[in-house]
């Protein structure tokens, strides 16, 4: 298996990225995960190809996106010896090649240079997406821990995809869609029923969720909206603003009480968003601290 401290041409330093995707990690964990890893690559990458970027940015994009790279035309890079990139029209646009040899001073020579130059192009490109496919995948793998990956080895795909037997190993894209599908989706290789538990479990997870002893109102807003964007994005049925705010409100902890209690019982409105709610709590907070600290003065 390639080791990214093996791979040249500008990878990010693997040692920041070694191991940091666990087996215990839920959808949400695991995108902060992908985007740390993502721009820590980008960050710290000496490779500066146009096409290196795009293969991060998609490869770790979730879901994960393909590299939609078309070769030109020998038509179309011909006609573009008339595109001069400042807002004016394109006099070969709708030339053939052999019309755009006749129109253009030296014709000939320079329509087969621009072949010539197109062939080349596309042939760096390939290289280029075909490099930074092979750093990605270095990259991804060394980021499982190895809970992680007897995981993801439980999925058939994943491991033909590991067997350097099989035809196209190794690849970036494969290992990328799969590892969003179990860590996210958790839909690979899944019954209905399993699926339907799986949701279940999300609903109840937001449900039951309570800030814990010692935890601070941010710490408590930060796990509760990413067990909210899990559950969404894990296919749980949607729950009306309403349904939030009160599942929020009630997890808060007994020094919120009154706060609950103003909004539980109906006597003040219940604000208009979710980011209302939590300034409304983080107010509350402020307002009891200034009333205990003209107490005690």
């Amino acid at each position: 298996m390639t080791d990214p401290s093996d791979v040249k041409n500008g990878h990010a330093k693997p040692k920041h990225l070694i191991s940091i995707i666990t087996e215990s990690m839920g959808g949400a964990e695991y995108k902060d995960a992908m985007k740390h890893i993502r721009m820590h690559t980008l960050a710290n990458s000496t490779n500066r190809t146009v096409y290196y970027e795009n293969v991060v940015n998609n490869l770790m994009h979730l879901p994960p996106s393909e590299i939609d790279f078309r070769r030109k035309t020998d038509l179309e890079a011909v006609r573009e010896l008339g595109d001069f990139h400042d807002g004016s029209n394109n006099e070969l646009s709708n030339l053939t090649i052999k019309e755009v040899e006749e129109k253009i001073t030296d014709g000939k020579t320079r329509v087969n240079a621009a072949i010539l130059a197109n062939d080349k192009l596309c042939s760096t490109s390939l290289k280029e997406i075909a490099s930074a496919c092979i750093q990605c995948y270095a990259i991804l793998i060394n980021a499982l821990s190895s809970g992680a990956k007897d995981k993801l080895m439980m999925t058939e795909a994943f491991r033909n995809n590991e067997n350097m037997s099989t035809k196209g190993h190794s690849n970036a894209f494969t290992a990328a869609h799969i590892m969003y599908a179990v860590f996210v989706t958790k839909a690979l290789g899944k019954t209905p029923s399993q699926l339907e538990s799986h949701r279940s479990k999300l609903e109840y997870d937001l449900r039951v969720l309570r800030q814990k002893t010692g935890q601070t109102l941010p710490g408590y807003v930060r796990e509760w909206l990413a067990a909210e964007k899990e559950a969404t994005e894990g296919g749980a049925r949607p729950i009306s603003l309403l349904g939030n705010q009160m599942q929020f409100t009630k997890g808060l902890s007994s020094l919120y009480d009154e706060f609950a209690n103003r909004y539980m019982s109906d006597l003040v409105p219940w604000p208009a968003s979710m980011q209302q709610l939590f300034d409304a709590v983080l107010s509350f907070t402020s307002d009891e601290l200034s009333y205990w600290a003209d107490l005690l003065d």
